[in-house]
């Protein structure tokens, strides 16, 4: 936001101040504000308007600053000098803060130029600033004049007010310019909006005889502004200073709580008959801004005061095609248009964010100059606010001159010089703007019609250009453009994600993409509680590493990276591949066993089914069949069955799978049903020569069975499998979205997550998973293809243990991946150095931060290596935090 002075309209406008008081509070010591018809209060008789519901404001809102220097650099201009001695005069700073502020924005207003003609709104911006600094709409190059006409009283008008409760300061000198540039933006948008339907609208305002736009100075009894905007309209009422050919626009001297947390309202009734519009002027209506939403800021359009006003003439009604119940649309974005909750569906791009400070988008529910014939608001001129009496019809804004742009290539690469050039009339001024990365300076040609670039970075390039010829209006036009660049190099590790203290394991990287690639120095960074070292190493001159490795702790982390160089410019970019992976030490009797497979086989068909276990140390397998159909592989983790093929009906069959453990002496058998149907063939006769889907397969065709299988592992987050096959043909079935769900307290799934399957038909993801929790997988099915389900799987917390030292004290926490774990019991286990067995030395129990402190037994003249251990429960999974040698 760049900070002016006031226009020279501004800097000419009156500054004397006209106090209004209610007969509730003494009169101030000038006199009362009266028309030349003197007071006239809202009779009985006339009906009570509806009150717009509006919607909390936002916390950005609801935090600005309201004192009269951060209004003002909300607005973004300084106020001249005689608003600022009102301000010294006020007392509302101390004499060295007022410096201070004054100073700096004074400071900022020197050190920023001058903008260029509409420049911020080149960036597809809703509202841009003048040469001043002050917000005004998107197309105009500075504030439209306000319409200048009659007496300045007379007719109907709308009259600003400035309005405070008795006991609070008069700021009424020092903000009234803000109130006045406000008044100017609301004509910039009738302007700018009527002109798109050929037409030209400024409002009536209460001017004095000079054409200066008059601000009253209202002071009401105390709870008058701060309650609702009924308890102020009767405050008003009991003055008798409510007149039914004046709309009054209240900037109401009251922070957001008084009002509800609301911005403003707005008074509106709603007409019966599709000719007579009640909001005419034949009863009072008032519209209320609170301080906190009186300016609108550049990149904030929908002006509360400009919001409310449209209120007071009669938009929106409730029959509008896209009306709501409560004085909104619901076809965006514009001013009137939000989701208020009780309308049509609100969607926000009907027209686009660029006019968002618009009124009316399409112009079809409350405000067209020129209606077409059939439309609702052709057979409903009382919605049509264009006709209202408070606006003036004026000159239409001349259109500016139309700009295209076209490029010089339509696939550059990164590193090519581009020339885009702007298409306009011959007197049109073009300013240019892009969002490019690492780009040379851009180099005008031409007058400023061709605008050159070259870029050196991979990047979606937008270049924007505006035109004018010298009026008030611009026009706009962008392009994008993709720039191709060097990729990173890409790798692929493969390491396990549990690994044991002292064991060795493989890690395999390999360059997926090798591009003139070479690796970097390998680095590895380990968990201070544990240490990783490489035994050995091959190929590293390859694109292909494999590492040999030995750790201990609780915790690694490994990172590789290389770097792919382009020659022309000898640009390098760098990739990277990391993983962390669970050291844990071996621990007995804490094994789980399940297996993995699909629940129903076609004949014929040939499956696997896995062993998912956890905490075993040197498992072997022994797989059968409970019909004694055939396996094979019988001795793996993962057995390969062939279903028979002679089934004329559904047939069940037990898998029987036994792991022996020969680290411990544990076995442990689980047994897993599955179904064996018949074949499924296509239906009996011809096909129907219906066009193929994407699915591959006719309008004839049977729908095929699916097939999904569901595995979880790793530590925190838990990483999660998913694959979805066809049953018919064994093929993985990529393309479709399939839902993750979870079970809640009362017993039944909920959707926590969409899952859209790459070609290969499985996807591997990382769910944060906090409390122990049963998932489950859902396929819905689609026309080739039926709906499935996957085994379910019940999702234990992860926990991990850390054992430090602590002057003489032995101090372990368990935490699980996001939080402390409190009132759990813990194992202090002992080792005599240089022996294998662990013993037992005491149970403890966490305290509420998952900690137990504790001062070991003396050792006597043998070092002693301590850990503790978590065996877990049914909602944690067990953890042995690491060793500590006293």
């Amino acid at each position: 936001m760049k900070f002016r002075r006031l226009t020279a309209a501004l800097a000419t406008m009156a500054f004397a101040s006209t106090v209004v008081t209610t007969s509730l509070v003494p009169a101030a010591a000038n006199e009362p504000y009266q028309s030349a018809s003197g007071p006239e209060t809202t009779t009985s008789a006339a009906p009570l308007p509806l009150v717009s519901v509006e919607p909390p404001a936002s916390n950005k809102v609801a935090n600005r600053a309201t004192d009269t220097l951060s209004l003002y650099k909300q607005a973004g201009f300084m106020p001249d000098k005689s608003v600022l001695s009102a301000i010294a005069e006020s007392g509302e700073y101390a004499p060295r803060k007022l410096a201070r502020a004054t100073s700096a924005l004074v400071e900022e207003t020197q050190d920023n130029e001058a903008p260029e003609v509409g420049l911020s709104s080149i960036r597809d911006a809703p509202t841009t600033v003048n040469s001043e600094g002050q917000t005004i709409p998107r197309g105009l190059v500075d504030h439209v004049d306000p319409w200048c006409g009659g007496s300045g009283a007379d007719g109907k008008r709308v009259q600003i007010v400035y309005v405070r409760e008795q006991s609070l300061p008069d700021r009424y000198a020092q903000v009234k310019p803000l109130l006045l540039n406000e008044a100017r933006y609301i004509d910039d948008v009738f302007a700018v909006s009527s002109a798109k339907t050929g037409g030209g609208k400024r409002v009536r305002w209460v001017t004095d005889q000079s054409c200066n736009i008059d601000v009253l100075n209202v002071v009401l009894p105390d709870g008058a502004v701060s309650d609702s905007l009924y308890t102020m309209r009767r405050a008003l009422e009991n003055g008798g200073w409510l007149k039914g050919d004046r709309k009054y626009l209240f900037f109401a001297d009251a922070p957001l709580d008084s009002g509800g947390m609301i911005c403003g309202e707005g008074e509106y009734y709603v007409n019966k008959d599709p000719n007579v519009n009640l909001n005419d002027g034949r009863y009072a209506q008032i519209a209320r801004v609170h301080r906190h939403c009186w300016v609108t800021t550049d990149g904030d359009p929908t002006a509360t005061a400009l919001h409310e006003l449209i209120h007071t003439l009669g938009a929106v009604q409730p029959h509008a095609p896209h009306g709501s119940k409560v004085g909104h649309c619901a076809d965006g974005s514009e001013v009137m248009c939000y989701a208020d909750g009780t309308g049509p569906q609100y969607s926000r791009t009907v027209c686009p964010a660029t006019e968002a400070y618009n009124i009316d988008c399409n112009n079809d529910d409350y405000f067209n100059t020129n209606p077409p014939a059939g439309s609702f608001l052709a057979n409903n001129p009382a919605s049509n606010i264009a006709l209202s009496p408070f606006l003036e019809d004026v000159a239409p804004l001349p259109p500016a001159p139309a700009i295209n742009i076209t490029t010089s290539s339509a696939a550059p690469a990164a590193g090519e010089t581009i020339t885009f050039t702007a298409l306009t009339a011959p007197d049109a001024t073009v300013q240019w703007s892009s969002d490019g990365s690492r780009c040379d300076p851009p180099v005008l040609s031409d007058g400023g019609r061709t605008y050159t670039l070259r870029c050196w970075h991979r990047s979606l390039l937008t270049v924007w250009a505006s035109s004018t010829s010298g009026g008030n209006t611009v026009a706009y036009a962008s392009t994008q453009i993709l720039l191709d660049d060097l990729v990173p190099p890409t790798m692929a590790l493969t390491l396990p994600e549990t690994v044991f203290p002292g064991e060795e394991f493989q890690v395999h990287a390999k360059i997926t993409d090798p591009q003139n690639a070479t690796w970097l120095p390998l680095e590895t960074n380990w968990s201070s509680s544990g240490e990783c070292r490489i035994v050995s190493r091959t190929g590293d001159r390859t694109m292909h590493v494999t590492l040999t490795m030995v750790c201990t702790g609780n915790t690694g982390y490994l990172n590789i990276g290389a770097t792919a160089t382009r020659p022309v410019d000898e640009y390098s970019v760098r990739g990277h591949a990391s993983a962390r992976f669970e050291i844990r030490p071996r621990v007995p009797g804490v094994q789980s066993l399940a297996v993995v497979g699909p629940t129903h086989v076609e004949a014929g068909q040939t499956v696997q089914f896995t062993a998912d276990i956890e905490g075993w140390d040197l498992p072997s397998y022994n797989w059968a069949s409970e019909r004694g159909w055939q396996l094979t592989n019988l001795s793996n983790k993962t057995v390969t069955l062939v279903a028979p093929w002679n089934l004329s009906k559904p047939e069940s069959d037990v898998l029987i799978l036994t792991v022996f453990d020969s680290a411990d002496g544990v076995y442990k058998t689980v047994r897993f049903p599955y179904t064996v149907g018949p074949r499924i063939t296509d239906p009996p006769g011809e096909d129907t020569g219906g066009d193929e889907g994407d699915d591959g397969y006719e309008d004839g065709d049977e729908a095929h069975d699916t097939a999904l299988t569901f595995a979880t592992t790793g530590t925190y987050p838990t990483t999660m499998t998913i694959s979805l096959r066809d049953r018919y043909l064994g093929r993985p079935l990529g393309g479709k979205t399939v839902n993750l769900e979870k079970r809640n307290n009362a017993g039944k799934y909920v959707t926590v997550k969409k899952i859209l399957l790459p070609s290969t038909g499985t996807a591997k993801f990382t769910m944060p998973v906090t409390t122990a929790s049963t998932f489950r997988v859902v396929f819905h099915g689609d026309r080739a293809y039926n709906a499935s389900y996957s085994t379910t799987k019940r999702v234990t917390v992860y926990t991990k243990m850390k054992a430090t030292k602590v002057k003489k004290n032995l101090k372990v926490t368990l935490r699980t991946g996001v939080s402390a774990l409190a009132r759990q019991p813990v194992i202090l286990q002992r080792k005599p150095v240089g022996t294998g067995r662990w013993l037992t030395v005491k149970n403890y129990k966490t305290n509420a931060a998952g900690v137990v402190n504790m001062k070991p037994p003396a050792a006597k003249k043998k070092k002693i290596d301590y850990r503790w251990v978590y065996t877990g429960s049914d909602n944690y999974r067990n953890s042995v935090s690491n060793t500590l040698r006293f």
